[in-house]
């Protein structure tokens, strides 16, 4: 990606929010982003402990690994990838062992330990959301096209693709190929804990599969107020963006040879 390396920057994601390992994760128990169960959907809470600490992040979308279910996240959630995965409510998605990554794509790939594993669907609305809407197929990314980030500290945030030019971010020590997308001004995309989240267009019938969260687009550091979070995450003080940053979905099924779980 030669075009890239003048617009290089450091990563910043949505993964920065932790607190203390042993500390109870709230436990909403109606509101299903923080408390989904298998078959695993898109857009729930995740937590995983390292480093002495409790990170936050986002489930990304199901996909198949041949007729396995499979969950997508962002690998800066986890850069070793060996660590437990839990839900929102403290309850095990996978263990340690069933945690894979690229990398070289910040793509990190959860094997839910339960029977159904996964299903084609994503959360959308608010964080506390039990409402979801069915994941129809994928597609690029084009400039003007209209997307919606759904991850579990913000809930569904919409805006447009402003930017799908050679574009990279330096993450754990890789180039990683990044679409850019802003919501309209005065609003946000994303924030602290999306990180992970399903990135979508909405059509008939449901969503379209355009991306995985990374953070917010570092040459355009705005932000907005984020009004009502998840409780997980408010009160830490971190702020919401209006521009951010997702690998797009044709290169992630492409990396992992898996194909994306439809319905």
């Amino acid at each position: 990606m030669a075009a890239a390396t003048d617009r290089l920057r450091s990563a910043a994601d949505f993964e920065d929010i932790i607190v203390a390992t042993g500390a109870s994760p709230v436990q909403l128990l109606l509101a299903t982003r923080n408390n989904d169960a298998p078959g695993w959907k898109g857009g729930g809470r995740t937590y995983a402990d390292y480093g002495g600490a409790t990170h936050i992040c986002s489930t990304g979308f199901a996909v198949l690994d041949g007729p396995y279910g499979r969950l997508l996240s962002a690998n800066h959630c986890d850069p070793t990838a060996n660590h437990a995965v839990r839900d929102g409510h403290g309850d095990s998605i996978a263990a340690g062992t069933g945690v894979s990554h690229v990398p070289a794509l910040d793509s990190l790939l959860i094997d839910p330990s339960a029977s159904p594993a996964t299903v084609a669907k994503v959360f959308y609305g608010g964080y506390s959301t039990s409402t979801t809407k069915t994941v129809k197929n994928w597609a690029s990314n084009w400039p003007g096209d209209p997307v919606c980030v759904g991850g579990a500290s913000t809930g569904t945030n919409c805006g447009t693709i402003y930017d799908d030019d050679d574009y990279a971010l330096n993450i754990n020590g890789y180039d990683v190929p990044v679409i850019q997308a802003s919501a309209p001004s005065g609003s946000y995309m994303a924030g602290p804990g999306d990180s992970g989240g399903p990135v979508t267009k909405n059509v008939t019938g449901g969503v379209q599969a355009r991306g995985i969260l990374l953070g917010y687009d570092p040459a355009n550091p705005s932000t907005a107020p984020c009004g009502v979070v998840n409780p997980d995450v408010d009160g830490f003080g971190y702020p919401c963006y209006r521009y951010i940053s997702y690998v797009p979905i044709s290169l992630i099924l492409q990396s992992w040879g898996v194909s994306l779980e439809t319905g």
